[in-house]
């Protein structure tokens, strides 16, 4: 399985997008990582000096940023973090190919609401491709690519198994009426 499965499957219509669990995954390690790093930062207001102190022995500029930074590194670590768990939440984006219309369509999802729409017609569509992607410590990846026009149009990324990649391919291509090479 990659990053995107298989959410729907009728007759008219596929659309596939990343499982909830995965979303949900990322986030509860984002937020375990944002609650270590508010941990972190209460150690250093209880072990530290008052920030008022510490911030009026300041002799310049450079020196103040310094202290107050030094204060609140981990409170921003913790925010971006905050941050990053909201976006892994609810961000995310879904490919549909629909029978009926003929058409791709990628919807960008932010928070549950459409953020952005595109749409490729089947007719469009030169190839969907499998690569072979070597990732990091030689794991080997594979992506499957919608090429329109000799772009790139969407990108399935992240499969492992080459077989289930493969299949994947074939069911599209047959959806759509291609003839599968």
């Amino acid at each position: 399985m990659g990053y995107y499965a298989i959410v729907e499957a009728t007759d008219d219509r596929i659309r596939l997008g990343p499982p909830p669990a995965l979303r949900q995954r990322w986030a509860i390690i984002f937020l375990g990582l944002a609650g270590l790093f508010f941990a972190l930062q209460i150690f250093i207001f209880r072990t530290r000096p008052p920030i008022g102190d510490a911030l009026s022995s300041a002799k310049d500029v450079g020196d103040f940023l310094n202290v107050l930074l030094s204060y609140l590194a981990f409170s921003l670590l913790g925010v971006g973090f905050l941050v990053a768990a909201a976006l892994a939440w609810g961000w995310w984006s879904e490919l549909e190919w629909d029978a009926v219309d003929r058409t791709i369509f990628r919807r960008r999802y932010l928070f549950g609401r459409v953020w952005r729409t595109a749409s490729l017609p089947f007719d469009q569509v030169d190839e969907i491709r499998v690569v072979r992607i070597r990732g990091q410590y030689s794991l080997t990846y594979y992506h499957l690519f919608v090429i329109s026009q000799g772009r790139t149009w969407a990108t399935l990324p992240g499969y492992r198994n080459e077989e289930a990649v493969r299949a994947l391919r074939r069911r599209l291509l047959r959806f759509m009426g291609f003839p599968i090479v």
